[in-house]
């Protein structure tokens, strides 16, 4: 999908700079999709990525433009911008808008001969209108082979004649491929001057506009743009493609095309699937081409202008091929961390024991480390010693996964030892090199190997992942809070699920023996449909990936398995399980190292997690509910409830969602009319009742609280003035 090393390319003597704004025109059918008629993963990102980079992509094909839509939305072309070339040439679709830029319309007049001779020879005879097939007669086996491969619809009119009286592109006359020959010879005959007439398949006759090819209508949209035939690069397999492949700068054969289809071409693909498209884009289209921040660029060119090798590294390559965000920008250089600061004038040895060097450009800071070789690492987290290597590939040999051991300069392009490109393209993890060495040098690579399956959805390779299973052990040399940073950025991944895989691998037993038990224990009973542990996972990716929800949900049943009871019939039951939740969740947290915050918003929400199922949330119920969870954690419970519920069974689901949506919008209104749900809310506060001869102590906050009781029952209570009579009748009590 993407180049290693870019550099300009000489095709039979056309010279190609690879840095000037490319149009890759492509046929469909053979070109685009491969030999079951899909445009495999690999085509589809290698396409997305040249638009980006801010390449023309157009499709053209012989097909009508609704029959074209599936592609282009499957290429995302509306979002990214895109043509589509149909008929063979006839019209020109821009796809962000749907406006036609091109068109050449069939003249109508050559309809009543063409009908005559269709019915003559007994053949098919076929135009399109929107998103139909309009056909003469009866369809054969070749009109509905051409509208199963457009997805469109057969209609077939009594008079065609007197049917079609709006515009056409083209008609198509269907015969048996022994007279297909003879018959288009007879046609192209009969209109010379009128229209062009030639085979696009053994057995499909196309009828289009005078002079009218792809080339043609290519050359008219290169014009629009701005843009000449020498940037175009066009692909195909077909012998109506040969006028574009002609024309183009580089013109394209795939792989198993016609040997007049590939004397055409500059260029034949070793393939006609899935390679050889992508072999198509490395080869003329500069995939790779990262767009550094303006301070990290201004390192690289200090660097390079000193004698020194200089490259972005690791999340930032890796981030940036991915079209994610870079939150860092990390420089490898063959300069030793002296050199290095020799050269920028504000720098900070952020760890220079191990070659790093913080250099600060414009108050933002970009850590410069030296090529290195780690020694041995004798605590399973940090080598013992590094050793200073001008060798990049020995530097990107110690790092953890292929995805991260790119390295990237605007001048040698990317730097791709390991196939981190290839195994980002197939969606892997996998270690560079030895895994068993990789994961036995730093632990912590086994949490952030799942860590990374789940934030990329990838897959962990085998080796991998076997040793992950062998070597999770060695967790226990790892600090609670680095356990934590993995762990959080795991649940608040696109896939908190895939914490299965640290169960299935044996991390979670080290790390979080807890939730195994989860997956170890059954729940029979008609509201569950799934083990605590997978029920859990589930209720995971049904809240939105915040930290508190995501570790809510994670505990919210962690107490369930040490309130296993079972009814006589197996039915299992876990009464008390949110109180018991609480103090585990509270526990576990503490030993991970969470902040006192986190642990006392997770705590509350997992205690409440089961609140306000058999309670009728009226205002009464909702304001006692807001009193007790806490005006903070309140807003959050209902995507908690949600959650769980829509990770149980189908049992009552319409129900149960149905009274969350109640207990919110009677929430709502509360807010919305400012109903008192807590002591902040009172009319009156501890200086009022100070004030009317209440002492300080305890009983000024019993008082408040026997105060907030009565207004939280009767909100209209909430006025000073009543209030005051009421703190008065209590004291007088008292």
């Amino acid at each position: 999908m993407f180049l290693a090393r870019l550099r300009p390319s000489l095709i039979k003597g056309k010279y190609m700079n690879r840095y000037e704004e490319k149009v890759l025109v492509l046929d469909i059918d053979g070109t685009l999709t491969n030999s079951e008629k899909q445009i495999t993963p690999a085509t589809k990102a290698g396409i997305q990525e040249i638009l980006k980079r801010g390449h023309k992509v157009i499709l053209a094909s012989g097909r009508p433009t609704p029959g074209m839509r599936r592609y282009e939305q499957e290429l995302e072309l509306e979002k990214y911008g895109g043509y589509l070339l149909s008929f063979n040439g006839g019209r020109i679709v821009e796809c962000r808008s749907g406006e036609i830029v091109y068109q050449r319309l069939l003249s109508l007049s050559v309809l009543p001969s063409l009908y005559h001779f269709a019915k003559e020879h007994g053949c098919g005879l076929i135009t399109y209108l929107g998103d139909q097939v309009i056909s003469a007669f009866e369809p054969d086996e070749y009109v509905r082979l051409e509208a199963r491969i457009n997805g469109l619809p057969i209609r077939v009119v009594e008079n065609f004649l007197e049917f079609v009286d709006f515009d056409i592109n083209k008609c198509l006359l269907t015969a048996p491929p022994e007279v297909a020959p003879e018959y288009e010879r007879q046609l192209r005959e009969s209109y010379q001057g009128i229209a062009s007439v030639y085979r696009s398949e053994a057995f499909f006759i196309e009828i289009m506009p005078e002079n009218v090819d792809k080339a043609t209508s290519l050359d008219h949209m290169l014009e629009s743009l701005g843009m000449t035939r020498e940037n175009a690069i066009c692909c195909g397999d077909g012998f109506n493609d040969v006028s574009m492949i002609k024309y183009a700068g580089v013109g394209v054969a795939m792989g198993n095309a016609k040997p007049e289809v590939k004397e055409a071409a500059d260029y034949v693909t070793g393939t006609n699937d899935e390679d050889g498209l992508v072999e198509v884009i490395e080869k003329f289209i500069p995939c790779v081409a990262i767009d550094i921040p303006e301070g990290a660029k201004q390192v690289l060119e200090t660097l390079h202008e000193a004698g020194y090798e200089a490259y972005v590294v690791g999340g930032c390559v890796r981030d940036s091929i991915l079209g994610r965000e870079p939150q860092d920008w990390d420089v490898t250089t063959s300069a030793r961390p002296e050199e290095v600061k020799a050269l920028f004038r504000r720098t900070i040895d952020t760890g220079i024991q191990h070659g790093t060097v913080t250099v600060m450009i414009d108050r933002e800071g970009y850590e410069v480390t030296t090529y290195r070789i780690d020694g041995k690492y004798e605590d399973s987290r940090h080598p013992s010693e590094v050793i200073f290597t001008p060798s990049l590939e020995e530097d990107l040999k110690r790092r953890d996964f292929t995805i991260n051991a790119m390295a990237y300069n605007p001048k040698d392009g990317l730097v791709d030892l390991f196939s981190g490109l290839k195994d980002a393209e197939q969606g892997i993890i996998r270690c560079v090199g030895d895994p068993m060495a990789r994961f036995g040098e730093d632990a912590l690579r086994i949490m952030r190997a799942v860590r990374f399956s789940a934030q990329l959805g990838y897959d962990i390779e085998e080796n991998t992942k076997r040793a992950i299973s062998a070597l999770a052990p060695k967790l226990h040399n790892v600090s609670a809070e680095r356990i934590q940073t993995e762990l959080v950025k795991l649940l608040k991944s696109g896939h908190p699920e895939y914490l299965r895989m640290a169960y299935e691998t044996g991390i979670t037993k080290i790390v979080l023996p807890e939730f195994d038990v989860c997956m170890e224990t059954p729940q029979k009973h008609p509201h569950h449909c799934y083990n605590v542990g997978e029920h859990t996972l589930m209720a995971m990716t049904q809240v939105s990936d915040d930290k508190i929800l995501r570790l809510t949900m994670l505990f919210h049943d962690i107490g369930k398995p040490k309130c296993l009871t079972l009814d006589e019939d197996g039915t299992t039951h876990f009464y008390g399980h949110p109180a018991v939740g609480e103090k585990m969740t509270e526990e576990i947290l503490r030993r991970l190292k969470f902040d006192n915050d986190t642990i006392r918003m997770v705590c509350k929400l997992v205690k409440y997690h089961d609140y306000g199922n058999e309670e009728e949330p009226g205002f009464r119920a909702v304001r006692r509910a807001v009193n007790r969870i806490g005006e903070e954690a309140f807003p959050r419970i209902f995507e908690v409830w949600r959650g769980d519920v829509l990770a149980q069974s189908d049992y009552m689901r319409e129900e149960k969602l149905a009274r969350i949506r109640q207990w919110q919008k009677t929430y709502e209104k509360v807010m919305e009319e400012r109903q008192c749900v807590s002591l902040k809310d009172l009319a009156v506060d501890g200086k009022d009742l100070i004030a009317m001869g209440l002492k300080p102590g305890p009983e000024i906050g019993a008082c408040l609280q026997a105060l907030l009781e009565e207004v939280l029952e009767e909100p209209q209570r909430n006025e000073r003035e009543w209030l005051a009579e009421r703190a008065k009748e209590w004291m007088s009590k008292s």
